[in-house]
């Protein structure tokens, strides 16, 4: 009774590219870690479908086993990664890094996404979690290009992702500037990033960008 009253629930299910070694590998011999990924999601379905909640799986560890790497201008999901897929999973595309240089790439990981036939959720990134200042900089030049292909590609849902690991040094407002010039380019894209800013966070745009300039080591004359 004291969740809140969502209907969807992230299970994550990213990055555990260990599975099925240490201690399991002992009792059971080398497993079939792309089956055994899917045993354990359909048995995380099962409890979240319990509780009424329908699910997002990243699928980072589904393409990381198959292929030893999740990034790729080739690799595909393939039918037999996805038929045993829980069916109403919302599968989930990450990527927090790659440049506009790197679109041929972001074209094949969420066009093989969307032939799934599955709802796509296309996460991005406001850097908040790498040391103490915000990596607006960075968030604002690596995601346009990848929300321009997730919308030519009619990918049907967007999350920004903001981060508290590593220490949680750098405050969550520090990466306004990310979220609402996300928000301009899916809303409205008029150019008008620094007067919304003003509107709705009360402060200069450039000013705030300011607090990125610790981490810049490096930068133009310009």
């Amino acid at each position: 009774d004291s969740l809140p009253n969502a209907k969807i629930i992230s299970a994550g299910m990213d990055e555990a590219t260990m599975m099925g070694r240490g201690k399991y590998m002992d009792k059971y011999g080398q497993p079939d870690t792309v089956k055994l990924f899917l045993k354990h999601l359909n048995r995380v379905s099962e409890i979240c479908n319990k509780y009424g909640f329908r699910t997002i799986a990243d699928t980072d560890l589904l393409m990381s086993l198959r292929y030893g790497e999740y990034w790729s201008a080739e690799n595909k999901i393939t039918p037999d990664m996805i038929e045993e897929f829980p069916k109403d999973f919302i599968i989930a595309y990450w990527d927090y890094y790659h440049y506009p240089e790197d679109r041929a790439m972001t074209e094949n990981m969420m066009q093989t996404h969307v032939d799934t036939g599955k709802d796509v959720l296309y996460i991005a990134g406001a850097w908040n979690w790498w040391g103490f200042t915000p990596k607006n900089f960075y968030s604002n030049y690596v995601t346009p290009t990848a929300i321009d292909v997730a919308i030519e590609k009619g990918i049907k849902y967007l999350k920004i992702s903001i981060f508290g690991d590593d220490g949680a040094e750098c405050p969550a407002h520090s990466v306004l500037p990310s979220i609402v010039r996300t928000a301009e380019q899916l809303y409205s894209n008029d150019g008008e990033i620094e007067k919304r800013f003003m509107e709705l966070i009360g402060v200069d745009y450039n000013d705030f960008l300011k607090l990125d300039t610790v981490s810049i080591l490096h930068c133009d004359a310009d």
